[in-house]
């Protein structure tokens, strides 16, 4: 089976409510959206323009890190401890 270089999607979707670390690095997809309630850590470092990461259920986190050059929606979010 030939290799035809890294595997690529465009647009991903998962159901997970809930997390400890949530590290997203250098997805390189389009659309990304994952529907965390809550989550002890979270850091974004990604570094395509045109990215799309969507937290639609988020409303609490104890850390947050971002590190990047996309689109991040957390409309929900109402608490982080440690900003």
């Amino acid at each position: 089976m030939a290799n035809n270089g890294p595997f690529s999607v465009q647009e991903l979707s998962l159901n997970v409510n809930f997390a400890d670390n949530v590290t997203l690095a250098y997805l390189s997809i389009t659309k990304f959206s994952l529907p965390l309630k809550s989550v002890d850590s979270l850091t974004i470092n990604t570094q395509r323009d045109g990215e799309s990461i969507d937290f639609p259920s988020l409303t609490w986190a104890d850390n947050i890190d971002f590190s990047f050059r996309t689109n991040v929606s957390i409309p929900a979010l109402a608490t982080v401890n440690n900003a």
